[in-house]
């Protein structure tokens, strides 16, 4: 049974996926050791908020990383001020684990999954699986998945969402593709350009994605309240 599994699987796409897979091993394992740089900015600003503090401290920088220099983590220097509250939301989920370095490696993982994932579904679609590409993109973009992976950024997951966002439109699947573009779009901004070019005069799919950004910026509502909204909109 076992042996039948694995004569089904394509092993090209993950002989050309594995120096990747290799780089993404390797700078995960130093990230558990390293700071939480970037990371923190998200996962402490939805603990915040979880606890109930007040927004205002995420737009003061001083109070806000005092904050977290009294939860124990003085090596952290940081500034949402140019951040999205949705981020709080999305990452609200992770301030329930305790230890953030624990939190950053869960979410490393979830973002080296969803990223290899998107790669090898786009290089089959939209490269005529030419999975070669895969084997040269460690040494093209060796300082941005280092940087990635080491400061726990969101540019992996944004870029896998946008891929899947992409795909789903093209299989007629525009709900859940408009939707995916949708958080993207919330997570980091620059993805609304990818939005322009794929739903240029589809006036469904643009109809599709501001409902969805609707109930999305309202369930961050629920969970952010209303204050951090109204400041990063008219005072950002």
């Amino acid at each position: 049974m076992i042996i039948k599994i694995f004569q089904k699987i394509n092993w090209k796409p993950l002989l050309y996926l594995s120096p990747m897979l290799l780089f993404f091993s390797y700078f995960f394992f130093n990230s558990l050791f390293y700071n939480l740089h970037d990371f923190s900015n998200s996962y402490f600003s939805a603990k915040l908020i979880r606890e109930s503090l007040s927004s205002n401290l995420l737009f003061d920088i001083y109070e806000f990383n005092t904050y977290i220099w009294n939860l124990g983590y003085t090596n952290v220097l940081v500034d949402f001020y140019i951040n999205s509250p949705f981020t709080i939301t999305f990452f609200y989920p992770f301030t329930f684990i305790e230890n953030p370095y624990v939190a950053k490696a869960i979410y490393n993982l979830i973002c080296i999954v969803l990223f290899s994932w998107s790669l090898y579904l786009l290089v089959r679609d939209k490269f005529k699986k030419r999975y070669e590409i895969l084997f040269f993109l460690p040494i093209l973009f060796f300082v941005p998945i280092r940087n990635g992976i080491l400061f726990g950024q969101s540019y992996f997951l944004i870029f896998a969402l946008v891929v899947f966002g992409f795909l789903s439109i093209e299989n007629k699947k525009e709900k859940l593709g408009v939707s995916l573009i949708s958080i993207a779009v919330l997570l980091k901004i620059f993805p609304v350009f990818y939005g322009v070019a794929l739903f240029y005069k589809n006036w469904k799919a643009i109809i599709v994605g501001i409902i969805s950004s609707l109930i999305l910026i309202s369930f961050s509502i629920v969970i952010s309240g209303v204050p951090i909204w109204e400041t990063y909109l008219l005072e950002i």
